[in-house]
């Protein structure tokens, strides 16, 4: 009975040795400070800052802040509950100048990021001689850039010729330059993608004809069956007309001609005899004239 007895005595007074740490523990002063996992920059977004009093409830303590690397920051602001109004945080210290009670309280905050990147705040509770610190914690505020708002351009869809490329249709961002595959722009792809490639002339090849009498005949040439184009070159790179292909008919051959037209030389001679008999008589008639005038008949 008796050693029963002093194990409880000794169960209780163990309990009793670690009851003023568990307490001590429990009751001291915290401060929390609860915000987003990013801020966006160029949004003003809020964050708190919670403090509870344990067994320093109802000392009179300040808030202060350290900021490193804080350049990403435009500003800081706190909310006044008296006026319901928000201030921007000037100094490393926030709360009244006087100081405020410590206790069970959450403030509120706000930040606003100029740019992207990421800073460390360390926050303090301390009576307002600031001797003591009452809690302390650390936190990392970290700013993203703001979602781009696309100004999107759409480019309909063009087949290629043989020698032109082509698209599919697509859009295109003419703030950022990125492009997409659908209205939405949800689909990203590269320009290289929107690109559809010139198939290239499919020539045939003409052999060479002779022309007739009546009908004309060809050089030997090549002509693309999609785009219509002659070439005189089969590296199709000497481009001609459909004309300059042609060779025209030869014609009536000088054995069908017809032996019915006077001859060349029968023709001069009958040209000579009349010029010459309308000579002769034109030297009568001077002749005539003449002797008139001298007879006076």
């Amino acid at each position: 009975m008796k050693k029963k007895l002093l194990a409880v005595l000794t169960t209780v007074m163990m309990a009793f040795s670690l009851f003023p740490s568990v307490v001590s523990a429990a009751t001291a002063p915290t401060v929390k400070v609860d915000k987003p996992d990013v801020f966006t920059v160029g949004q003003t977004e809020e964050f708190s800052i919670s403090t509870t009093g344990g067994s320093k409830a109802g000392t009179m303590v300040k808030g202060f802040s350290t900021v490193t690397g804080d350049t990403s920051i435009a500003k800081i602001e706190y909310y006044e509950t008296a006026d319901g109004k928000w201030y921007e945080l000037t100094g490393d210290s926030f709360g009244p100048q006087s100081g405020f009670p410590l206790g069970d309280f959450t403030s509120k905050f706000r930040v606003t990021f100029k740019e992207a990147g990421s800073v460390n705040a360390k926050i303090e509770i301390k009576t307002t001689d600031g001797k003591d610190v009452l809690a302390e914690t650390t936190a990392e505020f970290k700013a993203v850039p703001a979602p781009h708002a696309h100004t999107p351009v759409e480019v309909k869809a063009q087949e290629p010729t043989c020698t032109e490329d082509g698209n599919i249709a697509y859009w295109y961002c003419a703030d950022c330059g990125e492009y997409f595959s659908d209205e939405a722009l949800t689909k990203e792809i590269s320009k290289e993608d929107t690109v559809v490639k010139a198939a290239g002339h499919h020539a045939v090849k003409v052999e060479a004809t002779d022309p007739t009498e009546t009908d004309s005949g060809n050089i030997a040439y090549w002509y693309c069956a999609d785009c219509g184009k002659y070439f005189s070159d089969a590296a199709l790179t000497k481009e001609i007309s459909r004309d300059d292909t042609m060779i025209p008919a030869l014609g009536q051959s000088k054995e069908n001609e017809s032996t019915d037209n006077p001859k060349i030389g029968d023709s001069g001679m009958t040209l000579w005899i009349s010029l010459a008999a309308i000579s002769a008589l034109g030297l009568v008639g001077t002749i005539i004239l003449n002797k008139k005038r001298r007879t006076g008949k």
